[in-house]
């Protein structure tokens, strides 16, 4: 049971907004709609900005997510969009009165199971090389040449990084291993500089600028 009197501002979609107040059903909080001490929201492509219009227009203290999949790639946007606390759609009802007297207290609060994804995943010294070779812009038989691979090798290292990265694109694996928040520009471009094979044919190394300019 939560402490009385925690204002809560519930979803503006209705159907989210009704499944809020089932989670909150028999709980002693004030549904409001301004100045909540918490607030909230349903993960999407404008979560950012909406989690801003939450904070600054509607002036909640704490904002909570409810995400559809908590995968790595969901998590970590909620968390960049600065939500204090991320629960998992199916887990609503157990989880959501949890996380409000979490992030009452100042705990970012994120799913038990999903807290594994917030550290740098545990990669093989193939799939870091292959890694490296996809931030220079290399292609797979680019890569295939260069590290003595078959292309279909390759693409298995690639689908093996990406399975633990939780991205679906090489577009997405760059922009991960070069965010600084990720934990990974070390681990995939560090110490595997030195170590990875030269194939025939090799064209300019890109620099990190050069392919982080290369994402916008």
């Amino acid at each position: 049971m939560l402490p009385p009197f925690i204002s809560i501002a519930l979803p503006e979609e209705p159907g989210p907004a009704a499944r809020v107040r089932e989670a909150l059903q028999g709980e002693p909080v004030d549904l409001v709609d301004l100045s909540p001490d918490v607030a909230i929201c349903w993960g999407g492509p404008r979560l950012a900005a909406l989690v801003r219009d939450l904070r600054q227009r509607r002036g909640a203290r704490h904002v909570i997510t409810v995400l559809d999949s908590t995968d790595a790639t969901s998590l970590r946007r909620a968390l960049e969009a600065g939500a204090d606390g991320v629960i998992a759609a199916d887990d609503l009802g157990a989880a959501l009165p949890v996380a409000i007297q979490g992030v009452m207290v100042g705990l970012t609060v994120t799913p038990r199971q999903a807290r594994h994804q917030l550290a740098p995943p545990a990669l093989s010294h193939r799939e870091r090389q292959v890694l490296a070779y996809v931030v220079e812009g290399c292609t797979n038989a680019e890569i295939g040449a260069r590290l003595f691979l078959a292309e279909s090798t390759v693409k298995s290292h690639l689908s093996g990084a990406f399975a633990k990265l939780g991205v679906r694109s090489r577009r997405d694996a760059v922009a991960l291993v070069l965010d600084p928040r990720a934990g990974l520009t070390t681990t995939v471009l560090g110490s595997e500089e030195a170590d990875r094979p030269v194939g025939p044919g090799e064209r300019r190394r890109f620099s990190r600028v050069d392919v982080a300019s290369s994402l916008y």
